[in-house]
């Protein structure tokens, strides 16, 4: 009689297998794998507005990078999270589907008044103007992150001076970019930062420099060789697809 015997990777079927009577292999299923690395980062936090005194700078999005193998036809879901306006955390960006269950929290805002905290979130929001004006934590946003789920740093204290920057990797990706560097204090005056779950900047003392929002939250794929999927902004570049989301999408593998 013959014996079938299903194939799997990790908890997803993916192909079967028939033997005969005599244990010799009648027919295969072997199926096509792609091997991808994958980027995911939530969104910055929004800098911390003027309330007597200058606020913080918002916290960045958590980082994530990391590898994985998909069979032909998976499917990966994909939510960006939004930009924090100013005093409000960023939103958590998800990338889930194919045994991938990636959740990357928001950043948290900057302080807004004398004294006043940083907001926790993924990274933490700067303290405002103020002695006892601490930085957020990266507390993962209350999503149950272990330690080992993407990066976070805490933002920085206020002091009677000025207020603080909000935390941030500022970690370069495998395309050369810069993701998730935090906010800048109100005094700053600087450029706000336009990369991919970067906080916003604080406002500053006199009101002439406002809050900014922080930078939306991404998702990027990368295979090597040519199209082998479908979804978000298709590119090549050194050997090596890349899907870009910028926005609320799905991940195929089309083999």
């Amino acid at each position: 009689m013959a014996e079938t015997q299903k194939l799997y990777l990790g908890d997803d079927e993916i192909g079967i297998t028939r033997f005969g009577e005599d244990g010799n292999l009648i027919r295969g299923a072997f199926p096509f794998s792609l091997g991808i690395d994958y980027l995911v980062v939530g969104a910055g936090g929004g800098g911390g507005t003027r309330d007597g005194v200058e606020g913080g700078g918002g916290g960045a999005g958590r980082f994530l990078s990391q590898t994985a193998n998909l069979a032909t036809a998976n499917t990966l879901s994909i939510v960006i999270g939004s930009g924090g306006s100013p005093n409000n955390n960023g939103g958590v960006t998800t990338l889930i589907g194919s045994g991938i269950t990636q959740r990357m929290p928001g950043g948290g805002a900057g302080g807004s008044g004398l004294n006043d905290d940083g907001n926790s979130g993924g990274s933490g929001g700067g303290g405002a103007k103020g002695i006892d004006a601490d930085g957020g934590t990266a507390a993962g946003a209350g999503i149950g992150l272990s330690d080992d789920q993407g990066t976070g740093v805490n933002g920085s204290d206020g002091d009677a001076n000025n207020a603080a920057n909000g935390g941030g990797s500022a970690t370069q990706w495998l395309d050369g970019i810069t993701y998730a560097i935090g906010g800048a204090r109100g005094d700053n005056g600087g450029t706000p930062e336009t990369t991919k779950g970067s906080g916003g900047d604080g406002e500053n003392d006199s009101g002439t420099i406002s809050a900014t929002s922080g930078q939306s939250g991404i998702v990027k794929i990368r295979y090597a060789g040519n199209q082998k999927a479908t979804g978000g902004t298709i590119t090549q570049d050194g050997g090596y697809t890349y899907h870009t989301f910028t926005g609320n999408g799905t991940f195929t593998v089309t083999g």
